[in-house]
């Protein structure tokens, strides 16, 4: 078996013992073929069988949202322009019909009370075996009783003169038999609309909460957002329309689909479910002359091919099935792609009207000037979205049809499939530089989920100059709000990061040449291991010093060049390096928040600090003190009581967004950060730990 590993990046020819939905693709790679599965996560791959975890398959409601957002964005991409995907939401729209009660659930509705009057009063067979019992317990003797009696003395109790007393007689035993087969299609039938329920209340509780949000954030939600958040969530719920009556309807379906759980969950204790605990297994529905002519069984047999018509519309034959989770996986990357346009608005600046990208092909996003990024995006072959830019790493966005939000209890498997992941990435062979997997599930569902995912939604992975910096996990999916925040948050750290750690700027000169005299630059170079580097922006005024200074040495590098070819080179690359050691800090220079032109003030040890003159943020680089590692943090101007105190770890992401890169400390006060490689604070140590609840978790 020969398949293609999406993480790897490469042919892989041994089948893998867990596979994951999505991470793998077959034949040749030109718009992928993934390794798919039928809806109870069988797949089959020339001999070789195995099965998807069925968990961590994606069910109805996220299927159809992910399609409906899917052809919208496809019909943007027939457009022509990357700008017309910005018009469209990543939002799921509900679907009112999705939302309203079905006919068949109405119909359970209908026949609830003959099943409970079943369980109150089931049919039964009258069992009757010959037992030997007490005097005192037979109620009617066997035919055998008499020889039996006569042929077991120890039986006898003594003998009278008017005959035997026996201890004990052969009598015939009478019991109902409930094991029948028409209550086990009851019990079948209630296990069965048990599950349906459940999964029809986590379908309809999805989009309530949704909608729940969209009308909090209306009300008093936006005054604890930072300001420019709150105008980027606006735009998101300004393209979802009629939040009010789409919540109204989805409470009240919840309320009816609570009812008819909870009267299901109250027939439990009903003797027939104790008699026979667990789905038996209903192969085939036979008309029985019970189910046929008995007034209360013959309700339960008619919801039952009811109920078997309705899987027959869910669950297509096992072909049918392959192909709808094949086109699920095509519409997942339309739907991270359209993740990733509406993210990089306002954090990697690109033309609206740029194409949208073939397959395998590079878009530049913006301009080739000096001050530009030089960002590029691609739509690999297998699926992934990757972007590049000046001075970055590669950074890929790989999405997986994979639920991995694992309640705590089964956290496990979930650990399992995650170390499978990073080991996967560390043995690629080639260097995709940061990777980014976006796997399917909301900020909730991460919060109440195993260990392990609370851990990958604290990561910080495009920060961490490191091995395991490599890799980030993202929860995405249409019914999240943040989904587009915490995509735009990874390509933030990844290319402001970058640039950030990149300070100072090395400068190109040969360490025999000196730099521009003081009087023309001022104070800001310095020497450095041998090399010049550039620690403040050169201003305005200072400019034209500068090219008069530079003129000056062209003249005499011209007239050197006459006489050394190598040493008009060396002036040549002095000349280069200077423009791009100044286009760099003119980056630097710039906010990351509203792009104003802001104040650097360089600091010890090789960090700074911007301002920003319109939007009051500040940004730069500290120093750990633990660690001694130096990482990028964005500080916006907002107070501690306007945002609230965090109540766990979702608050920087509910709250902040994109807008960050290191987190800030928990306590009030002075703005202190937490270092992304080792996790220390600098309020973490001593009396202030005690107030902290993420440090005496720590601890």
């Amino acid at each position: 078996m020969r398949l293609y590993d999406r993480i790897r990046g490469e042919w892989i020819e041994q089948p893998i013992d867990e596979p994951i939905p999505g991470r793998f693709s077959l034949g040749a790679i030109g718009g992928a073929r993934y390794l798919t599965s039928d809806f109870a996560g069988r797949w089959t791959v020339d001999s070789t069988m195995g099965e998807f975890p069925r968990r961590l398959l994606a069910d109805d409601a996220l299927r159809g949202a992910v399609r409906e957002i899917a052809a919208v964005v496809r019909v943007a991409i027939a457009a022509g322009a990357l700008g017309d995907l910005l018009a469209e939401s990543p939002l799921a729209s509900g679907g009112r019909t999705r939302l309203e009660v079905s006919p068949f659930e109405r119909k359970i509705l209908a026949t609830l009370p003959f099943i409970e009057s079943i369980m109150r009063h089931p049919r039964a067979w009258l069992k009757r075996e010959t037992e030997r019992v007490g005097v005192e317990r037979a109620r009617r003797l066997s035919p055998r009783a008499s020889g039996f009696l006569a042929s077991h003395s120890e039986d006898w109790e003594r003998i009278t003169l008017s005959g035997l007393k026996p201890r004990r007689v052969l009598a015939l035993v009478t019991e109902d038999q409930l094991d029948i087969y028409e209550n086990r299609v009851t019990t079948e039938l209630v296990d069965q609309l048990e599950r349906y329920l459940r999964a029809r209340i986590d379908q309809v509780g999805t989009i309530h909460a949704l909608r729940r949000d969209q009308i909090d954030f209306s009300k008093e939600g936006a005054r604890s957002m930072h300001h420019m958040r709150r105008r980027r969530v606006c735009e998101l719920w300004g393209d979802a329309a009629e939040a009010q009556s789409m919540l109204k309807l989805a409470g009240e379906t919840l309320e009816f689909l609570d009812e008819l759980l909870r009267r299901l969950q109250a027939l439990k204790g009903s003797p027939i479910c104790r008699v026979l605990p667990g789905r038996r297994g209903i192969s085939q529905l036979r008309p029985t002359n019970i189910l046929v002519n008995d007034r209360n069984y013959r309700k339960v047999y008619e919801l039952f091919l009811s109920w078997v018509r309705e899987q027959r519309r869910s669950e297509p034959p096992r072909n049918e099935q392959i192909e709808a989770h094949s086109k699920f996986l095509g519409d997942l990357e339309e739907f991270c792609l359209l993740l990733v346009v509406r993210a990089m608005a306002g954090v990697v600046p690109f033309k609206e009207s740029c194409p949208f990208p073939r397959l395998g092909a590079d878009i530049p996003l913006d301009s080739l000037d000096e001050g530009g990024l030089n960002a590029h995006l691609r739509r690999d072959h297998d699926g992934a979205i990757t972007l590049m830019a000046r001075g970055c790493p590669p950074l890929r966005f790989i999405p997986l049809g994979a639920r991995l939000v694992a309640e705590a209890q089964d956290g496990l498997l979930t650990t399992r499939l995650i170390q499978q992941i990073e080991t996967a990435l560390r043995s690629g062979k080639r260097n995709q530089g940061r990777v980014v997997v976006l796997y399917l599930g909301t900020g909730r569902e991460s919060a109440r989920g195993s260990e392990e995912i609370q851990r990958l939604a604290l990561r910080f992975p495009m920060i961490a100059d490191s091995e395991s910096g490599r890799l980030g996990w993202l929860p995405v999916s249409p019914f999240d709000v943040e989904s587009v925040e915490r995509v735009g948050r990874a390509i933030r750290q990844w290319h402001t990061s970058s640039l950030y750690l990149s300070y100072p700027p090395e400068l190109g000169l040969v360490p025999t040449h000196e730099p521009p005299p003081t009087p023309v630059i001022g104070t800001e170079i310095v020497r450095s291991q041998s090399r010049w580097r550039l620690l403040g922006k050169i201003p305005a005024r200072d400019m034209a010093k500068l090219e008069s200074w530079w003129s000056d040495r062209a003249r005499r590098g011209a007239i050197a060049a006459r006489a050394s070819a190598p040493e008009w080179c060396a002036h040549a690359q002095d000349l280069e390096s200077w423009a791009s050691a100044t286009a760099r800090m003119q980056r630097l220079a710039t906010c990351p928040v509203c792009s104003c032109s802001g104040r650097l003030e360089p600091r010890d040890r090789e960090t700074f600090q911007g301002t920003c003159p319109g939007c009051n943020a500040r940004w730069g680089l500290r120093l750990c003190g633990k660690c001694g590692s130096r990482f990028p943090f964005l500080d916006l101007d907002y107070d501690d009581a306007d945002l609230g105190l965090p109540a766990d770890d979702r608050w920087v992401e509910q709250h902040l967004g994109r807008d960050v890169l290191a987190a800030p400390c928990w306590l009030p006060g002075e703005r202190v950060f937490i270092c992304p490689s080792c996790g220390s604070c600098p309020k973490g140590e001593g009396e202030l730990a005690v107030a902290c609840e993420r440090c005496r978790a720590r601890s």
